[in-house]
């Protein structure tokens, strides 16, 4: 099947630059668990402007308001949550404008993340690891976005060395990558938006 197929022949074609990404996006948030573990303050600090980030989100609100005997309302609206606001409106919006710009912007979030569940006692430890498989699914499909958006510019700002012959043609071709990555990408995030409203309603309840 294409649908399979085509996807995995460009992560295939670039797994070093995939790599390359899972390391800085998974480096980051392991540094910040680090840091915000020996540095109590700066895990608060963390915490507070997750708390902040997660308010401007329209659907932040109904992760805690959704039917609590229902796993699948919850990981749809966990789901809808990732995939408008995580993947298309911070990784691959602002790469369509600026080159690589999502990458930036999760790296900072992946950071976020790490200090926001850097555990301080015996009850964070537990919630970061009932979390953790969260995080890194919930991150993966990220990723799998990101490596669209550093394709993207790739071939939007050097073409010819991809045999281009126009800058408008290497966009062209970087959005066509891009999206068949939101396929594998929607999958994890799937699996991710599951496992999460198994954790928050069965888990941590």
């Amino acid at each position: 099947m294409i649908v399979i197929r085509r996807p995995w022949e460009i992560i295939r074609a670039n797994v070093r630059t995939y790599a390359a990404v899972n390391v800085v996006i998974y480096g980051s948030l392991f540094l910040a668990f680090v840091l915000g573990a020996a540095f109590p303050r700066l895990a608060d600090a963390g915490l507070g402007a997750m708390t902040a980030f997660a308010s401007t989100s329209p659907l932040g609100g109904q992760v805690e308001s959704a039917p609590e005997s229902s796993i699948p309302v919850l990981a749809g609206v966990i789901l809808i949550s990732t995939l408008v606001f995580g993947a298309l409106g911070m990784a691959t919006i602002p790469s369509l404008l600026i080159p690589c710009a999502g990458v930036i912007v999760h790296i900072a979030f992946a950071f976020l993340l790490g200090l926001t569940y850097a555990p301080q006692d015996a009850d964070g430890w537990v919630v970061f690891g009932a979390h953790l498989p969260t995080l890194l699914l919930e991150l993966q499909g990220y990723i799998l976005v990101l490596l669209g958006s550093v394709l993207l510019a790739r071939y939007w700002l050097h073409p010819r060395a991809h045999g281009l012959a126009t800058r408008r043609a290497g966009y062209i071709r970087g959005l066509v990558e891009s999206a068949w990555l939101y396929v594998p990408a929607l999958v994890v995030l799937v699996a991710g938006a599951v496992y999460e409203a198994i954790e928050f309603l069965v888990i941590l309840a």
